[in-house]
């Protein structure tokens, strides 16, 4: 399902899918500005860009892990260490600029040892308190719900590594504890509304690779059989738990098939990906991931800048359009540095 096109056109819907979550969280700081005109992404911003993120990630998650780890010969420790090494310098600076606030502002007692070490294993609030946030840095709740999806997903490759129908039967079923979860409000470790809101669309992605590497194999009509099936029980699960008013009215499922659809989209539909293909806003979606970790920490550091430089003066416009920039800005040079270390690093 990919090439280097494709990556492209996912590359610039990174970037606007990042640009959506950015502002859902940031715009409450800047009074609301614009918040008339951009209703939809203030409202509904953040909901697309998670699963947009967790359902890309289980696309190519698929695309170039599935075939190795059917194989048996990559042990877990060596593929979450290849996995988790990407984004974990990065993740530890955002914490880093997050805590280093906290303690500027609020002394040591708002740092915990157990929120450190929850931090710095990727078992934040999201999986072991039964909150959204992460305690410093809140969005990061999401890389550790990420983290926990690369792991089922090992765990489903490995066991179902000798039957096709068992590995679409188990992400499939992944997709329904998923949706489930993301219902059902348990406050139990791994599976809060937070890790369903990751294992659905995660392993949505997984599924949508699956029928997509299907169809060019010549297997359309089992996998169809199968999706339908899939479909069926989700349709029936969900309105048996929660009604079928409840189950249809409700966003997630709405949500998740309008990621699914864009996603594929983009993907085949040429003159689509040819739109996509803006070089800036594809060079943009290279630094989605430093974007979202960063701009909560650089928001506080950013209103802190501006209120003892004198320059709160200026408008709330103003104020969030300079925020934006240099968001882009420090990420950009964020991003160019770590590259240039990792390079270094394989080069020695």
């Amino acid at each position: 399902m990919g090439n280097n096109k494709r990556i492209d056109a996912w590359n610039t819907l990174r970037f606007i899918f990042i640009i959506g979550v950015v502002l859902y969280h940031t715009n409450s700081y800047f009074n609301r500005c614009g918040t008339s005109k951009l209703y939809f992404v203030y409202r509904y911003g953040g909901f697309f860009c998670n699963y947009f993120f967790f359902m890309l990630s289980g696309v190519l998650m698929a695309m170039t892990w599935k075939d190795r780890l059917s194989k048996g010969n990559i042990p877990i420790g060596t593929f979450l260490v290849k996995r988790v090494a990407v984004i974990y310098p990065i993740y530890l600076l955002g914490e880093f600029l997050a805590i280093a606030y906290k303690l500027l502002h609020e002394g040591w007692g708002a740092i915990t040892v157990k929120h450190l070490l929850t931090d710095a294993l990727f078992i934040t609030t999201g999986w072991i308190d039964g909150g959204v946030k992460g305690p410093y840095d809140g969005p990061t709740w999401f890389m550790c719900v990420l983290v926990c999806c690369y792991c089922l997903y090992y765990i489903i490759c490995r066991i179902t590594s000798k039957s096709r129908d068992a590995y679409l039967i188990a992400i499939t079923m992944m997709v329904l504890l998923g949706s489930y979860l993301e219902h059902s409000g348990l406050e139990i470790p791994f599976l809060y509304r937070t890790s369903g809101e990751g294992y659905m669309n995660f392993f949505f992605g997984t599924l949508l690779h699956a029928v997509y590497d299907a169809a060019h194999k010549r297997a359309k009509l089992k996998i169809v059989k199968i999706c339908i099936g899939g479909g069926i029980v989700l349709v029936l699960t969900g309105s048996a738990l929660l009604g079928t008013d409840a189950f249809w009215g409700d966003k997630v499922t709405v949500i998740s098939i309008i990621c699914a659809a864009v996603i594929y989209l983009s993907a085949n539909v040429v003159w689509l990906r040819r739109l996509l293909e803006v070089r800036p806003a594809v060079v943009m979606g290279t630094i989605s991931m430093e974007i979202f970790i960063m701009h909560m920490p650089w928001l506080f550091w950013y209103q802190n800048i501006i209120k003892h430089s004198g320059m709160v003066l200026c408008s709330d416009r103003v104020q969030y359009i300079m925020y934006l920039l240099s968001l882009v800005l420090l990420c950009f040079l964020i991003h160019f540095i770590y590259q240039k270390v990792r390079t270094s690093g394989n080069k020695g």
